[in-house]
């Protein structure tokens, strides 16, 4: 009896087993919770560890690829641009490939680029953007091209799709993808792929607003030009309206002073005629004084004598017809001048066209001009049929780039202070006036000739 006891003390009581049971399951599931959660953190901080490694490597090596997508942008390489986003965001995402979107600022399709995909990818989704279909449709076929075909692919956990935002809308979208479906992507895959495009809009912002800088300085470069022709054309205008008036006055001005000295020349010719038939009266009336000699006493003949060899009247005779007759051309060479000075003024003509002989205009012109020409050039005239007029020398004649410009206000080849550079532009504004035209030939070394070609009746064009 005392073994069973023993054998019944040593037993447990019934119902106590299960409550022990319980507890050692209890533990273990806490134990395994304890080692999930353990797994779980050392996976955080593994991943902690790898986003930590993953973004210094980042910082290290982007300064060199954005230096170069800057560059890309300057030089207006978008391919390459592109490209270079592709390879860096597969890079930084561990992705195998990609295509990129890129999207006008009216959210119009405008370029589409693949990596690590056949090329005949790209050209089906070229494709579709030329066909404009809707930008939803050819994203969802980049998408099933990074998955591994144009068909639909694996589950879309194996996708990432990132947009690239500035100026407060998309302007792409990148498109990456793993072959290894079963490995997705994480969330610092995607950050790590945020921070690139949102670098690379930057970027892009910014070469934007230097582009529009760039483009709005030209506009403002080229209206400060334009402007500065304008003040410059006026200026011109200006100086030539100013001349005009200079000119106009000094016509005035000539044909008054032609007025008042053709008043005094008149008189004085006139009186030189008078005058030179005088002293021929007087001539003539010594010369009879002369053969009366004979007739008178001897003293009176000897002071006649000594008289006539001290005034010594055979030059005087001579000289005094020769120097009235010098008079008279030099007073009707003025006349014809104050003449040409009226005709060229043309102060007495009206406005309107009258009938003019232009080969008498031309001797005026000369004769004005001949004190200016006689020393430098021979004249041969040679006139013919009007209405062509043409005016040749036998100079050293012009190049293109002058012979281009006579006819400019202002233009002129002499140094500064001997030219005003107007004759020309001045003589082709009255051929303009009388409704003609005039033109110039000249090459180096052949001399020069101007070609005026006037209407011989008003109102004939």
């Amino acid at each position: 009896m005392p073994e069973s006891k023993r054998l019944r003390a040593g037993a447990p009581p019934q119902g106590e087993g299960l409550p022990e049971t319980s507890g050692v399951a209890t533990l273990a599931a806490a134990l395994a919770r304890a080692q999930a959660d353990i797994r779980a953190q050392e996976a955080q901080l593994d991943a902690l560890a790898d986003a930590t490694v993953r973004i210094a490597l980042y910082h290290d090596s982007i300064s060199d690829t954005l230096e170069q997508c800057s560059r890309f942008l300057e030089e207006h390489q978008l391919s390459a641009l592109y490209q270079r986003i592709l390879v860096v965001g597969c890079e930084l995402a561990r992705a195998q490939c990609a295509t990129l979107a890129v999207f006008d600022a009216d959210g119009s399709l405008e370029h589409v680029q693949v990596h690590g995909l056949p090329s005949a990818i790209e050209a089906h989704l070229e494709s579709l953007r030329a066909a404009r279909h809707p930008p939803a449709r050819i994203l969802e076929a980049a998408q099933s091209a990074c998955l591994g075909g144009l068909a639909e692919g694996p589950p879309s956990h194996a996708v990432l799709s990132v947009p690239m935002t500035y100026g407060g809308a998309t302007r792409a979208v990148l498109c990456l993808a793993r072959r290894e479906v079963a490995v997705g992507f994480t969330d610092h895959d995607e950050m790590m792929a945020q921070m690139f495009l949102a670098e690379v809009a930057h970027l892009v912002e910014r070469a934007d607003l230097l582009e529009r800088l760039r483009e709005r300085n030209r506009l403002l470069g080229e209206e400060r030009a334009a402007q500065d022709a304008l003040i410059q054309q006026l200026k011109e205008a200006r100086a030539q309206l100013m001349h005009a008036d200079k000119m106009a006055a000094v016509g005035q001005l000539a044909a008054g002073i032609a007025h008042e000295i053709n008043n005094p020349i008149s008189y004085v010719h006139a009186n030189l005629g008078s005058l030179e038939r005088y002293t021929a009266s007087a001539f003539s009336l010594l010369s009879v004084y002369e053969s009366a000699e004979s007739h008178l006493d001897a003293d009176a003949a000897t002071a006649v004598r000594q008289a006539r060899e001290e005034a010594d009247l055979p030059f005087l005779t001579k000289d005094t017809g020769e120097l009235i007759a010098q008079c008279r051309e030099g007073t009707a060479r003025v006349r014809r001048i104050v003449q040409d000075l009226k005709e060229f003024s043309h102060m007495d003509g009206g406005d309107g066209f009258q009938p003019v002989d232009v080969h008498r205009c031309l001797e005026g012109t000369l004769r004005i001009a001949w004190n200016e020409i006689r020393r430098k050039a021979e004249v041969v005239k040679e006139y013919g049929d009007l209405p062509a007029i043409e005016v040749s020398d036998t100079g050293q004649g012009m190049p293109e780039a002058v012979r281009a410009r006579v006819f400019e206000p202002f233009f002129t080849t002499r140094p500064v202070g001997e030219g005003t550079g107007l004759g020309l532009s001045i003589s082709y504004a009255i051929v303009k006036k009388h409704r003609g035209e005039i033109s110039v030939t000249s090459e180096p070394g052949t001399g020069t000739t101007f070609r005026i070609t006037l209407p011989i009746r008003q109102g004939t064009p």
